[in-house]
């Protein structure tokens, strides 16, 4: 069995070549499976230079062209994948999967008519098989997996020109053999199918013995050692680099030096003795005994590695939790401020309760801080809280985990501070709004705006930051994209966001939950997807879904706002007569909203823009939105959503969330997660 631990995604309704992945995270034997299609001349590559082999293509005429390719990654780090559309002016689109603990198996592929089955051959039990099927005639009936290799999990389906495009994965294909592949429906498809099997590599549980002969100048990585009958025997000396032990009654004592690195990633059961021989020199992530981290301030330095274990998982997954959250004041280099309330000196504010928000999308945090205590009117240009005052306030959460007898902390929000408002109705109440902190970029000032033309998008980037907002912390991803003539910044925030879009793939513009500021390519995401699958177990209480077709349109006007474009548009419109969505259909004529941009000044670039605006409005939406119990980790998270009675079935990225931090006495609110919008 086996799931992917990342994927990107890129357009399939355009021509742009080549196209590139965000960066991904990888460790060193991780398995990337490209899957291409929609031009006859594509090539794959990235940018370490690893060794692509084609597993599979599809070439024939008349038939949605299909290319499947496969490499393993030679050491950890990260990279970008690239596919390259080498002639021709076709649209394209690719889809790059990062598998860890599997080999490359056995594939198939096949190009008829009817509805998409293939027959592929497993060579392992419990594989995975990643499934690929593209329609020439873009066939626009729902769809349905078959199950003949278990459940599938959607990867995409996208419609673009006239062409749909499928892709999905098998966990768990079950026995060794014959497995058949696909979809069921839509029939009447004339389809180019592959599928290409991914053997699990890792250790399983039972009676089977997990020796390590381990010398002192080895590394040892073990996946999933498992605990129980097994018996896991490390012969371990003070240069080792231990990546993953994991035991129930033994005792796992190791005896390392000041100079060890010890990395425990798996958690070790409750009954256990985890004894660390470790001084001061060693880098110690974290710690497993009640003593270490009896106090959530013990944890502010170390919860990027915390909410990486498993030990958090658990915590935060357990149906009887015990939770907490505080907020304190940061400065903005982002260290705590101790502030002298009527109660004397402390670190936390005094607050009664706290929400944040949060959307994908620029400026895209915000809370409210709840109050009962006078302390918090700012009466004084003196008063930590006064609008002039530059700090921050930071929100924290946290959970505790019995397993270590230790809280879990993690900070969810570090705004800047807002509004304060107030009642006395012989008791005081009110509230401190909070914003994104890229809330605080002001003006260009007197000096006006800088001129950025012929500068690279990531130099004129940093002039924008510098004169803006001096004091965030901004890191800024390099880019040779330069700046066109005739572009002229007049607001920081939007400027940013627009050289964002035109210096990177899928750029963006976002804070993080430490007030820090990323300007580059959408990061892919940093772990396996959330298990929010329906069964016993599952996380989510509600789940809404929504099938949109009231911002659908076939006709749509792009305009440049550009000063030297005045007068430039362009109109695009589904004029295919045997498209469902044609304007000259019995749908008739669906205008779209206009597009403006301020930086297209050729027809070149505002045709794409409007190509872009109207692929989106051919095809209906699907929202999702689920209510889970809160935690504060959902940063560059996913999660893997399945409702068979809705027909929800893949791996979604969460848009917006909110949480409502628990107060004592009352039952921690639940929160609600929406999924980033889909196209069906």
């Amino acid at each position: 069995m086996a799931t992917p631990v990342t994927e990107y995604e890129s357009s399939w309704s355009s021509t742009t070549s080549p196209k590139t992945s965000s960066s991904l995270s990888v460790q060193a034997g991780d398995v990337l499976v490209v899957v291409a299609s929609g031009s006859l001349n594509l090539a794959c590559s990235d940018s370490v230079g690893l060794t692509w082999t084609l597993q599979r293509s599809i070439t024939t005429a008349n038939y949605t062209p299909v290319f499947l390719w496969t490499a393993t990654v030679a050491s950890a780090g990260s990279l970008t994948v690239t596919v390259t559309r080498t002639s021709g002016t076709s649209n394209y689109g690719f889809d790059v999967t990062v598998w860890r603990g599997v080999t490359v198996g056995a594939s198939a592929q096949a190009n008829t008519s009817g509805a998409p089955s293939l027959a592929v051959t497993t060579t392992a039990a419990n594989s995975a098989l990643v499934v690929a099927s593209s329609d020439w005639n873009r066939v626009t009936s729902a769809r349905t997996w078959r199950t003949g290799a278990g459940t599938a999990t959607e990867l995409w389906d996208v419609t673009s020109g006239t062409t749909r495009y499928y892709g999905a994965y098998h966990a768990d294909a079950g026995a060794a053999g014959s497995k058949t592949v696909g979809l069921s429906a839509p029939s009447g498809q004339k389809y180019s199918i592959v599928a290409l099997e991914l053997v699990t590599t890792t250790p399983t549980a039972g009676s089977d013995t997990v020796a390590l002969g381990v010398t002192d100048s080895a590394t040892v990585g073990v996946i999933a050692a498992k605990a129980g009958a097994d018996t896991v025997a490390l012969g371990l000396t003070e240069s080792t680099s231990l990546a993953a032990v994991v035991s129930r009654t033994d005792t796992v004592a190791l005896g390392l030096s000041d100079s060890a690195t010890l990395s425990i990633s798996n958690a070790v059961a409750a009954a256990d003795t985890v004894a660390l021989g470790v001084t001061d020199k060693a880098s110690v992530k974290r710690a497993a005994s009640r003593a270490d981290l009896a106090n959530p301030w013990d944890l502010a330095g170390q919860w990027p590695t915390v909410i990486r274990s498993e030990v958090w998982e658990r915590a935060v997954s357990a149906r009887v939790r015990t939770l907490a959250g505080w907020v304190e004041l940061v400065d903005p280099a982002g260290s705590p401020v101790q502030v002298q309330t009527d109660e004397g000196p402390r670190w936390r504010l005094p607050v009664s309760g706290s929400a944040v928000s949060w959307r994908d999308q620029a400026g895209g945090y915000s809370g409210q801080l709840s109050f009962s205590n006078p302390w918090m009117i700012p009466k004084t240009s003196r008063h930590p809280l006064w609008g002039a005052s530059g700090l921050r306030v930071r929100v924290w959460w946290a959970v505790w985990s019995s397993e270590l007898a230790a809280w879990l902390s993690k900070p969810v929000a570090t705004l800047a501070i807002g509004d304060t408002d107030a009642e006395d109705t012989g008791t005081i109440s009110g509230t401190v709004s909070g914003r994104d902190v890229l809330s605080t970029m002001q003006g260009y000032g007197g000096a006006g705006a800088p001129d950025v033309v012929g500068m690279t998008v990531s130099a004129a980037l940093g002039h924008i930051f510098a004169r803006s907002a001096p004091t965030l912390t901004v890191t800024i991803a390099p880019s040779s994209v330069i700046i066109p003539e005739g572009t002229v910044l007049r607001d920081p925030m939007t400027d940013a966001v627009e050289l964002a879009e035109l210096g990177y793939t899928l750029g963006v513009v976002r804070s993080d939950c430490l007030g820090a500021v990323y300007v580059g390519p959408r990061l892919s995401p940093a772990d396996e997807p959330l298990n929010w699958q329906e069964g016993p177990g599952c996380p989510v209480s509600r789940i809404k879904w929504k099938h949109g077709v009231e911002a659908m349109g076939n006709h749509v006007r792009a305009v440049s706002t550009h000063p030297d474009a005045v007068g430039l548009h362009v109109v695009r419109e589904d004029d295919d007569p045997t498209s469902p969505t044609w304007v000259g259909g019995p749908w008739g004529v669906h205008p779209l909203p206009q597009v403006e941009s301020s930086i297209a000044v050729t027809t070149e670039a505002l045709s794409a823009a409007a190509d872009a605006a109207l692929d989106r409005g051919l095809h209906p939406t699907e929202d999702v939105e689920v209510e889970v119990p809160q935690r504060p980790d959902m940063d560059r998270r996913t999660a893997r959503l399945t409702r068979e009675q809705l027909g929800v079935a893949a791996i979604h990225t969460p848009a917006s969330w909110s949480i409502r931090l628990p107060v004592a006495g009352e039952a921690p609110a639940s929160m609600p997660v929406g999924m980033m919008q889909r196209t069906v």
